[in-house]
């Protein structure tokens, strides 16, 4: 099986995580409202309060793979 890594799992010397928390914002705006491309910063986001993170793997979910590829991270039972 191909996996969509240049190397095996256990070649990389670290697996780092990129994370982003952020508070659901609360809108009040008629959802289906149409705008103009001149008013595009009118246009509130559904999402705010970013908080960007890097952390190795190991620290967000647990020390070993859940399947042997991280995109089932965490997917491995914690002691």
């Amino acid at each position: 099986m191909k996996k969509d890594t240049d190397y095996p799992y256990g070649a990389y010397k670290c697996h780092l995580v990129l994370g982003i928390l952020y508070k659901q914002g609360v809108s009040t705006e008629d959802e289906l409202k149409v705008y103009s491309i001149n008013e595009l910063n009118a246009i509130k986001s559904v999402i705010e309060h970013f908080i960007f993170f890097v952390q190795p793997k190991w620290k967000i979910a647990c020390d070993r793979p859940g399947s042997g590829n991280t995109r089932n991270i965490g997917g491995g039972h914690r002691d």
